[in-house]
This record gives C-alpha cells, sequence and structure tokens, in this order.
C-alpha cells in the first residue's frame, strides 16, 4: 500500500528529524468537538459535583437531562451509562476512577479489561458469523485520552500502549475513504453518500470498523519503514485532525451514520 502525502504531511513539522532518523510522536490531541456524552453530562449534574461527591452520576443525584437546545440521540440509553458509571465507581471503587486506573498496575491492557469487565456499557463488540469481533473504541479513547491529559505521567502511565488499536468510529474510514485507503462496495458507497443510516451490528458497520482498524496498522507500519516510529492511537489522533479540518472547510465526502452508544 503506498503512503499517501496527505497522511504523511500530517504530522507536524516540529518532530522531524534527519531522514533514516527513527521519529516518535508524543503530542496529546486538541480538543475534540463535544460527544453526545460530554453534552450530557452538565445536563445531568450540577458543576463541581462529579469531583465533590461519588454519587454525582446516581439517579438520585441527576438532574433531568431531557432539556437543552442540542437534541442528544439515543439519550435515555446514554443516560443509563452515566448512571452505570456512577453506580460502579460509587460501590466498587469508592467513588474514585483514580483509583479504578491504578489497579490497572500501569498497563493498558490490564486497564481495558477492566474498564469492560466492570462497565457493560464499554463492552463494544459484536458477532460477525462464528466469530465475536472486539472494538472497544470507548474504553481504548479513555486510556489514550489519559496517556495524553497526564503527558505518559502519574495517572497516564502505561508500559504498553503499542497493544492500542485506532479507535474505530466514523471520521476515520471517512477520511481513508476520500484518500483512496478504502474502498467501499458500491452498495455501500450509495448508502453512505445518501446518508442512510448503517445498523449498528451490521455486517457493514463492523466491515467499515475493522477495515478501518486494519489500515491504520498498514500505514502505521509504512511509515516505520520511512523512520517514523508512531502508535496506532497517535496516528488517529493526527487522522482524526485532518478529518475534522478537511469538515470545517467542506472538503470531505459523507461519513457512514449509524445511531450507537459506542462511538
Amino acid at each position: 500500500m503506498q503512503s499517501s502525502p496527505r497522511i504523511r504531511n500530517s504530522i507536524p513539522p516540529r518532530h522531524s528529524r534527519p531522514r533514516g532518523h527513527k521519529r516518535t510522536t508524543t503530542r496529546s490531541p486538541r480538543r475534540r468537538p463535544q460527544t453526545p456524552q460530554a453534552r450530557l453530562l452538565p445536563r445531568c449534574v450540577t458543576p463541581g459535583a462529579l469531583i465533590s461527591t461519588p454519587s454525582a452520576l446516581t439517579p438520585d443525584t441527576q438532574r433531568d437531562p431531557s432539556t437543552g437546545a442540542v437534541p442528544i440521540p439515543l439519550l435515555s440509553a446514554r443516560t443509563r451509562l452515566l448512571r452505570e458509571l456512577g453506580r460502579v465507581l460509587r460501590d466498587r471503587w469508592g467513588g474514585s476512577a483514580a483509583t479504578l486506573v491504578r489497579a490497572a498496575g500501569g498497563s493498558a491492557r490490564a486497564l481495558l479489561r477492566l474498564i469492560t469487565a466492570e462497565l457493560p456499557g464499554f463492552r463494544d463488540h459484536a458477532q460477525w458469523g462464528a466469530d465475536q469481533v472486539f472494538f472497544y473504541k470507548r474504553a481504548q479513547i479513555l486510556i489514550g485520552d489519559l496517556w495524553g491529559a497526564f503527558r505518559g505521567r502519574g495517572l497516564g502511565t502505561f508500559g504498553d500502549m503499542s497493544h492500542l488499536s485506532c479507535f474505530a468510529d466514523y471520521r476515520i474510514p471517512q477520511l481513508l475513504r476520500d484518500l483512496g485507503v478504502l474502498r467501499f462496495s458500491p452498495a455501500l458507497t450509495a448508502k453512505v453518500d445518501a446518508q442512510v443510516p448503517v445498523d449498528a451490528g451490521s455486517e457493514e458497520e463492523m466491515a467499515i470498523r475493522a477495515t478501518t482498524v486494519q489500515a491504520v496498522e498498514l500505514i502505521k507500519k509504512k511509515l516505520a519503514t520511512q523512520g517514523v516510529t508512531i502508535h496506532a492511537f497517535q496516528l488517529d489522533w493526527l487522522l482524526w485532525e485532518a478529518g475534522e479540518r478537511l469538515m470545517k472547510e467542506g472538503k470531505i465526502s459523507h461519513h457512514h451514520r449509524t445511531m450507537t452508544t459506542y462511538y
């Protein structure tokens, strides 16, 4: 697979080194647009309550989230997930997310297993024939954001970040399709371009997400041959930012639309 100049150029110039010298990108992502979950928080929780009280996300302390100018899809499901998070942290981890993170002992893989074991809402997997496919997008991005926010120190210290994949959602496949890295079938192309919903857990949706993960791994390997050492989750950050820029400029095609709480 040939490496696209648009992908290579998305790596910030300040990381450049003489040709042949290995480079490592450790930059944290810029602030992404708010997700539905992020927009939901201030509607449910009194400002400061997330820090001041362990039960801030449990039903008895939450406000009615139904009001607000910005509509939130799957509102009841997202509210249930917030309550699940608050209940598990309160009942099993003393109300402290930091305690949960520390229990992983500085291992991203251990924290991934812990998150998905403790919080059913993070179990992002589906069935492909006789096989079960695990994406765990939200669990992985949580770990990636911890690493970025703490700059790989303190609560963000993980010795095995290379085990994370990219975060399979909608922006990365959107960009990779425009770059010609991913090619959809004519039927799927027509559906995505017409903004017809792609069912969650369908073969089409799983194929988009799985090929995105594989494509990012192949790009990472190609960059390694050119002296660029980068983790898949860091490459995800760069690709996401490139996709966001093109989206704002109106220079990118439609992304697939799936109603899901997994991304």
